[in-house]
């Protein structure tokens, strides 16, 4: 037992009943000792489970914040040590420490809400809303950050029942993912029972479609503002919660579209 042979077997004893006795203790003993060994091995594979999840995260934040935060460094350096600098110039880095700052915030909370899902720490609050306003109030903010870019929006006049705030979060990642692997116009359209988002862009490899929507997956080829690698898992994780999937049709150089049926979605 000492040395876990837990599959030993003793002979039943029949000259003593204090032996049998014994013998009884120990085969119990030897069983409880099993269980505790599988019951250790499933703890440290937890253990070395949550570990890579931690280093996963710490990996991520480190590489996506390393820019931003050596622009803010690099600008506000140069504001404070040149009392002279040109007032022009001295708005113009003003205006790149707060973007930069801006994206730290947006990476932080996707990456927050990203957790929040994975621990199963955020249910939705349904109600009625109507798509097409949600979609034009996610245009409008959109647009604010990729102000010379184009979204095309096709929508019927629909009423989801969901929760508002997540297919807002929602939209917003697949139309700025789309936005950042392209550079013609951005279509979204319901077509069929379903929502659309179309882009002409860079499309995704064939060994890349099974991995795009896990937890911090980037296409490492590309570094992108904001590309935390948290995007469409979001989005996936979000239609789970509404009893829907995503789908992805793309082909490199061509372009991707990204779709959800509305008659999945329901509590």
């Amino acid at each position: 037992l000492l040395n876990k042979k837990y599959e030993i077997n003793f002979n039943e004893v029949s000259c003593c009943q204090e032996f049998d006795t014994i013998l009884n203790q120990i085969n119990k003993v030897s069983k409880k000792l099993k269980r505790r060994d599988r019951q250790k091995e499933k703890y440290t594979k937890n253990l070395k489970l949550l570990s890579k999840k931690q280093s996963d995260i710490i990996s991520a934040i480190s590489h996506e914040f390393k820019n931003p935060i050596a622009a803010i460094v690099g600008y506000t350096q140069t504001v404070h040590e040149d009392p002279n600098l040109n007032p022009q110039i001295r708005d113009r880095f003003l205006e790149k420490v707060t973007k930069n700052a801006l994206k730290i915030t947006s990476m932080i909370d996707r990456l927050s809400l990203a957790i929040k899902l994975e621990n199963d720490t955020f249910a939705p609050e349904f109600s009625n809303f109507k798509l097409n306003a949600l979609l034009e109030d996610v245009k409008d903010t959109i647009l604010h950050k990729y102000p010379n870019r184009e979204i095309i929006l096709e929508i019927e006049d629909i009423t989801l029942n969901a929760d508002r705030g997540m297919f807002d979060n929602l939209l917003t990642n697949l139309i700025e993912n789309a936005l950042k692997y392209s550079e013609d116009e951005v279509v979204v359209k319901t077509n069929g029972g379903k929502l659309e988002v179309i882009d002409k862009g860079i499309g995704i490899k064939t060994e890349d479609m099974t991995n795009i929507t896990k937890r911090f997956f980037r296409v490492d080829s590309l570094s992108w503002d904001n590309s935390i690698g948290v995007g469409l898992y979001i989005v996936k994780y979000i239609l789970k919660l509404h009893n829907g999937y995503l789908e992805i049709e793309s082909k490199p150089n061509v372009g991707s579209k990204f779709w959800f049926e509305f008659s999945h979605l329901q509590k």
